[in-house]
């Protein structure tokens, strides 16, 4: 970046000593070291300036790259955690499915166990009703049979209560008795 200096007058150089008067002539001499100082200053300016900003270009580049770096590093990571949460996401799918799978393997066996128990209860129910209904038919022929041997004991005791009668009867006429 150079720096150009335009002033509203001609240039110094290109001023003639005939189109100066002589008491400015040196006005001139000092007014062109002015500039040359002037000059050579706002170079330097204009280096330093440079200077500093190439410095500071250099450093922000550096600046760049340091970010890049740590966003390459960033992106490692967030793929790292990326894939780590994919294994975890599938071995939790695995262990959900193996799970799934041993929890329907318990289930029918539980319903399997759950069907025999059902079917024994039934069984069991019906060899109850079919005791109760043996029961019942038992109980109406022990009533029956107490009912019959009832009436045969009174026929017995009525029989035995003749025959003891005319047993009575018969000890008092030993000699019609068929030997």
């Amino acid at each position: 970046m150079h720096l150009t200096i335009d002033l509203l007058c001609p240039r110094v150089d290109e001023v003639s000593a005939r189109d100066i008067p002589e008491h400015e002539h040196s006005n001139i001499v000092d007014m062109r070291k002015t500039l040359k100082s002037v000059r050579r200053t706002l170079q330097a300016v204009c280096h330093s300036m440079e200077q500093m900003a190439a410095e500071r270009i250099t450093h922000l580049e550096a600046e760049v790259r340091h970010r890049e770096k740590e966003n390459a590093t960033l992106g490692e990571h967030a793929k790292e955690l990326s894939r780590q949460r994919r294994r975890a996401r599938k071995v939790a799918t695995t262990q959900l499915n193996k799970e799934r799978a041993d929890f329907q393997a318990k289930e029918s066996e539980i319903q399997a166990k759950l069907r025999r128990l059902k079917d024994d209860l039934s069984a069991t129910k019906d060899e109850l009703r079919q005791c109760e209904e043996r029961r019942t038919q038992a109980n109406e022929e022990m009533k029956l049979w107490r009912g019959s041997a009832t009436k045969n004991k009174k026929k017995y005791y009525a029989l035995k209560a003749q025959r003891s009668v005319a047993k009575k009867d018969n000890d008092s006429d030993d000699s019609l008795e068929v030997v």
